[in-house]
């Protein structure tokens, strides 16, 4: 029966390693990506069968009896997989699918947020996004740009924590798309320095004290939205 202990162990190890809280490059856990967990589940069976087949080999004496029971195991494990592959690989379409669907939003939502910052934000602001694509992209020259997420750190700043460098740059705005994720570590590491607002598709924090200065028109970001061409640089 020792062995039930060894499989539980080897399937936690698989999810641990993707569900590990802070990477090497202090990028933030990827447990909002489903399908991450997809490729060890299949080893993980594996593993669950071959502890199984080892626990019952010594409660079961009789020989042809363990025989018997490994080759149904071996049956049984091939019947899930044959079953399990075919509606993960269903689902996994769905959730590119929708992936794909919701892409044009986030880019324009950060390109809107970009050009809106380089119209309201004096000369050399500081912004941070846990998005960088589109906001780098558009951003006025001279604004700075930091990644809350964690993946773009120079060698000097990977030993930092996001709040560490947060406190350092004090950034005039952040655009986040995972506020759920960094809202509450933000807020709780920079209590009461911003006010949270909505921001299209954004959740939007300004720093308190140029917040009222600050307060985005929708009737402005609509029109930048109409105005925008994400396939061009914005002509500052």
């Amino acid at each position: 029966m020792c062995a039930f202990p060894g499989y539980i162990l080897d399937f936690r190890c698989i999810s641990g390693l993707y569900r590990d809280k802070k990477s090497g490059n202090g990028s933030a856990d990827a447990l909002g990506y489903s399908w991450y967990y997809c490729p060890p589940l299949l080893l993980a069976y594996l593993f669950s069968a071959w502890g199984i087949m080892l626990a019952f080999k010594g409660v079961i004496k009789n020989e042809k009896n363990v025989r018997r029971f490994n080759m149904l195991m071996l049956l049984l494990v091939v019947f899930i997989t044959l079953i399990w592959m075919p509606l993960s690989l269903n689902r996994l379409n769905k959730i590119a699918q929708n992936v794909e669907a919701s892409i044009p939003k986030r880019e324009i939502a950060f390109a809107v947020s970009a050009i809106w910052s380089g119209k309201h934000l004096p000369e050399k602001a500081c912004v941070a996004a846990d998005d960088l694509g589109a906001i780098g992209f558009f951003a006025r020259p001279d604004i700075k740009v930091v990644d809350i997420y964690g993946i773009l750190r120079t060698p000097q700043d990977k030993h930092l924590d996001r709040i560490d460098i947060l406190k350092r740059e004090k950034p005039e705005a952040m655009f986040l798309r995972f506020k759920r994720l960094f809202g509450e570590e933000i807020e709780s590491g920079l209590p009461g320095e911003y006010i949270w607002l909505k921001f299209g598709h954004l959740d939007l924090a300004l720093r308190r004290d140029i917040a009222q200065k600050l307060l985005p028109d929708e009737n402005e970001l609509i029109q930048i939205e109409n105005e925008l061409d994400l396939n061009r640089e914005y002509k500052w």
